[in-house]
């Protein structure tokens, strides 16, 4: 009988000891994942930091290329007005050296 008792108890101590081992390994295995997801959020934290400055750039480029774009508008429109002036002053020079050049010949 005492053999038997001796085995059961040996078995229970097993058993007991698969338990506490069991939860051992898991304890380990639960603070390795916490540190993985961790790792892991501050990852994802300097990575949207990262994407909020990139977006913020890209707003001001954004802006910069709008604000280019107007002044270009507005550059192109004065231009084109310098040439229709431009135009009218030959023209007008043309008309003033034919009217010199018919004067001429009528003065001789």
């Amino acid at each position: 009988m005492i053999l038997k008792y001796k085995l059961y108890a040996a078995a229970a101590t097993l058993i007991v000891a698969l338990i506490i081992g069991n939860a051992v390994r898991c304890h380990f295995q639960i603070t390795r994942l916490e540190r993985a997801v961790e790792q892991t959020k501050h990852l994802a934290e300097e990575q949207q930091h990262r994407s909020d400055e990139i977006e913020k750039q890209t707003y001001i480029y954004k802006e910069k290329a709008a604000y280019l774009e107007a002044r270009l508008a507005e550059i192109q429109t004065a231009a084109r007005k310098q040439d229709e002036t431009l135009e009218k002053l030959s023209a007008d020079a043309a008309s003033a050296r034919r009217d010199l050049q018919r004067h001429r010949e009528r003065a001789k």
